[in-house]
Protein backbone atom coordinates (compact mmCIF):
# COMPACT_ATOMS: atom_id res chain seq x y z
CA UNK A 1 0.00 0.00 0.00
CA UNK A 2 2.83 2.38 0.91
CA UNK A 3 4.71 1.51 -2.28
CA UNK A 4 1.63 2.33 -4.39
CA UNK A 5 1.16 5.60 -2.48
CA UNK A 6 4.79 6.59 -3.15
CA UNK A 7 4.42 5.74 -6.85
CA UNK A 8 1.28 7.90 -7.08
CA UNK A 9 3.08 10.81 -5.40
CA UNK A 10 6.12 10.48 -7.67
CA UNK A 11 3.92 10.39 -10.77
CA UNK A 12 2.02 13.42 -9.50
CA UNK A 13 5.25 15.35 -8.86
CA UNK A 14 6.73 14.35 -12.24
CA UNK A 15 3.58 15.54 -13.99
CA UNK A 16 3.00 18.72 -11.95
CA UNK A 17 6.49 19.89 -10.96
CA UNK A 18 5.90 23.21 -12.71
CA UNK A 19 3.07 24.01 -10.31
CA UNK A 20 3.17 24.73 -6.62
CA UNK A 21 3.11 21.37 -4.84
CA UNK A 22 2.59 21.13 -1.10
CA UNK A 23 2.57 18.27 1.36
CA UNK A 24 -1.18 18.81 1.68
CA UNK A 25 -1.66 18.13 -2.05
CA UNK A 26 0.49 15.03 -1.79
CA UNK A 27 -1.48 13.82 1.22
CA UNK A 28 -4.63 13.90 -0.93
CA UNK A 29 -2.85 12.01 -3.72
CA UNK A 30 -1.42 9.38 -1.37
CA UNK A 31 -4.24 9.03 1.13
CA UNK A 32 -1.86 9.65 4.05
CA UNK A 33 -1.63 12.73 6.25
CA UNK A 34 0.93 15.36 5.30
CA UNK A 35 3.36 14.59 8.17
CA UNK A 36 3.44 10.93 7.21
CA UNK A 37 3.97 11.79 3.53
CA UNK A 38 7.23 13.49 4.43
CA UNK A 39 8.33 10.43 6.45
CA UNK A 40 7.41 8.10 3.56
CA UNK A 41 9.60 10.05 1.18
CA UNK A 42 12.53 10.07 3.55
CA UNK A 43 12.29 6.39 4.44
CA UNK A 44 11.67 5.02 0.93
CA UNK A 45 13.59 7.43 -1.32
CA UNK A 46 16.31 8.58 1.08
CA UNK A 47 15.48 12.25 0.57
CA UNK A 48 12.63 14.42 1.70
CA UNK A 49 9.78 15.54 -0.53
CA UNK A 50 11.14 19.04 -1.06
CA UNK A 51 14.59 17.72 -2.13
CA UNK A 52 12.96 15.34 -4.59
CA UNK A 53 10.80 18.12 -6.05
CA UNK A 54 13.83 20.42 -6.33
CA UNK A 55 15.84 17.73 -8.13
CA UNK A 56 13.07 17.19 -10.67
CA UNK A 57 12.81 20.93 -11.26
CA UNK A 58 16.59 21.28 -11.59
CA UNK A 59 16.77 18.33 -13.99
CA UNK A 60 14.26 19.96 -16.29
CA UNK A 61 15.78 23.43 -15.88
CA UNK A 62 19.30 22.23 -16.75
CA UNK A 63 17.92 20.52 -19.84
CA UNK A 64 16.22 23.75 -20.86
CA UNK A 65 19.38 25.77 -20.13
CA UNK A 66 21.28 23.62 -22.58
CA UNK A 67 18.56 23.35 -25.23
CA UNK A 68 17.06 26.84 -25.36
CA UNK A 69 18.02 30.48 -25.37
CA UNK A 70 15.27 31.44 -22.92
CA UNK A 71 16.15 33.87 -20.18
CA UNK A 72 17.15 32.32 -16.89
CA UNK A 73 14.19 33.94 -15.12
CA UNK A 74 11.81 32.36 -17.66
CA UNK A 75 13.45 28.96 -17.18
CA UNK A 76 13.18 29.27 -13.39
CA UNK A 77 9.50 30.20 -13.50
CA UNK A 78 8.66 27.64 -16.20
CA UNK A 79 10.10 24.87 -14.04
CA UNK A 80 8.27 25.62 -10.81
CA UNK A 81 10.71 27.84 -8.96
CA UNK A 82 8.90 30.73 -7.26
CA UNK A 83 11.57 33.30 -8.24
CA UNK A 84 15.07 33.71 -9.63
CA UNK A 85 16.62 33.82 -6.15
CA UNK A 86 15.24 30.37 -5.24
CA UNK A 87 16.42 28.99 -8.58
CA UNK A 88 19.92 30.46 -8.25
CA UNK A 89 20.38 29.22 -4.70
CA UNK A 90 19.10 25.69 -5.48
CA UNK A 91 21.30 25.57 -8.58
CA UNK A 92 24.40 26.76 -6.74
CA UNK A 93 23.74 24.36 -3.85
CA UNK A 94 23.44 21.36 -6.19
CA UNK A 95 25.97 22.22 -8.91
CA UNK A 96 28.39 24.63 -7.24
CA UNK A 97 27.78 27.35 -9.85
CA UNK A 98 25.09 29.71 -10.99
CA UNK A 99 22.77 28.90 -13.91
CA UNK A 100 24.54 31.59 -15.95
CA UNK A 101 27.96 30.04 -15.28
CA UNK A 102 26.56 26.62 -16.15
CA UNK A 103 25.15 27.88 -19.45
CA UNK A 104 28.40 29.64 -20.37
CA UNK A 105 30.36 26.48 -19.59
CA UNK A 106 27.96 24.47 -21.75
CA UNK A 107 28.34 26.92 -24.62
CA UNK A 108 32.14 26.74 -24.54
CA UNK A 109 32.06 22.92 -24.33
CA UNK A 110 29.51 22.75 -27.16
CA UNK A 111 31.72 24.89 -29.37
CA UNK A 112 34.55 22.38 -28.86
CA UNK A 113 32.25 19.43 -29.53
CA UNK A 114 30.59 21.00 -32.57
CA UNK A 115 33.70 20.21 -34.56
CA UNK A 116 33.14 16.52 -33.84
CA UNK A 117 29.36 16.40 -34.12
CA UNK A 118 28.72 18.68 -37.08
CA UNK A 119 31.09 17.19 -39.61
CA UNK A 120 30.02 17.47 -43.20
CA UNK A 121 30.25 14.26 -45.12
CA UNK A 122 31.41 14.30 -48.70
CA UNK A 123 29.21 12.99 -51.47
CA UNK A 124 30.19 9.62 -52.92
CA UNK A 125 30.10 11.27 -56.32
CA UNK A 126 32.97 13.61 -55.47
CA UNK A 127 35.60 12.70 -58.07
CA UNK A 128 38.46 14.25 -56.11
CA UNK A 129 37.74 12.01 -53.11
CA UNK A 130 37.20 8.98 -55.31
CA UNK A 131 40.55 9.59 -56.99
CA UNK A 132 42.13 9.82 -53.56
CA UNK A 133 40.57 6.46 -52.66
CA UNK A 134 41.97 5.02 -55.84
CA UNK A 135 45.37 6.30 -54.74
CA UNK A 136 45.22 3.92 -51.80
CA UNK A 137 45.22 1.01 -54.20
CA UNK A 138 48.73 0.05 -55.33
CA UNK A 139 50.47 2.60 -57.54
CA UNK A 140 50.36 0.34 -60.60
CA UNK A 141 46.63 -0.32 -60.22
CA UNK A 142 46.02 3.30 -59.42
CA UNK A 143 47.71 4.40 -62.66
CA UNK A 144 45.48 2.24 -64.84
CA UNK A 145 42.32 3.24 -62.98
CA UNK A 146 43.12 6.91 -63.32
CA UNK A 147 43.94 6.63 -67.02
CA UNK A 148 40.92 4.66 -68.12
CA UNK A 149 37.19 5.05 -67.96
CA UNK A 150 36.46 4.49 -64.30
CA UNK A 151 33.98 1.98 -63.02
CA UNK A 152 32.17 4.47 -60.77
CA UNK A 153 29.78 1.84 -59.49
CA UNK A 154 32.63 -0.11 -57.90
CA UNK A 155 34.25 3.07 -56.62
CA UNK A 156 30.93 4.14 -55.09
CA UNK A 157 30.70 0.74 -53.38
CA UNK A 158 34.19 1.28 -52.04
CA UNK A 159 33.26 4.72 -50.73
CA UNK A 160 30.04 3.48 -49.10
CA UNK A 161 31.80 0.70 -47.26
CA UNK A 162 34.36 2.97 -45.63
CA UNK A 163 32.27 2.68 -42.48
CA UNK A 164 32.00 -1.11 -42.82
CA UNK A 165 34.53 -3.48 -41.28
CA UNK A 166 37.97 -3.70 -42.81
CA UNK A 167 37.39 -7.10 -44.43
CA UNK A 168 34.55 -5.63 -46.52
CA UNK A 169 36.91 -2.90 -47.69
CA UNK A 170 39.53 -5.50 -48.56
CA UNK A 171 37.01 -7.49 -50.64
CA UNK A 172 36.07 -4.42 -52.63
CA UNK A 173 39.72 -3.53 -53.10
CA UNK A 174 40.30 -6.99 -54.57
CA UNK A 175 37.39 -6.37 -56.96
CA UNK A 176 38.98 -3.06 -57.94
CA UNK A 177 42.32 -4.79 -58.54
CA UNK A 178 40.58 -7.40 -60.73
CA UNK A 179 38.86 -4.58 -62.59
CA UNK A 180 42.25 -2.92 -63.02
CA UNK A 181 43.71 -6.13 -64.41
CA UNK A 182 40.86 -6.18 -66.90
CA UNK A 183 41.60 -2.56 -67.84
CA UNK A 184 45.27 -3.39 -68.19
CA UNK A 185 44.51 -6.24 -70.58
CA UNK A 186 42.15 -4.05 -72.59
CA UNK A 187 44.74 -1.30 -72.82
CA UNK A 188 47.40 -3.78 -74.04
CA UNK A 189 45.01 -5.08 -76.69
CA UNK A 190 44.35 -1.60 -78.08
CA UNK A 191 46.09 -0.82 -81.36
CA UNK A 192 49.02 1.48 -80.93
Amino acid sequence: KKFNAINRMIKYIDKNYKKKITLDKLSKVSGYNSNYVSQLFKSHLGINFYSYLTRIRLREATHELSQSRNKILEIALDNGFPDIKAFNSAFRENFGKSPTEYRCQLNSENIKNDINFKKQFISIENKLINNKLIGYVSNKDSYYLKNSSLNWEKINKLTECMTEPLHKLQELTKELVQTTDCFEKNIKDLPK
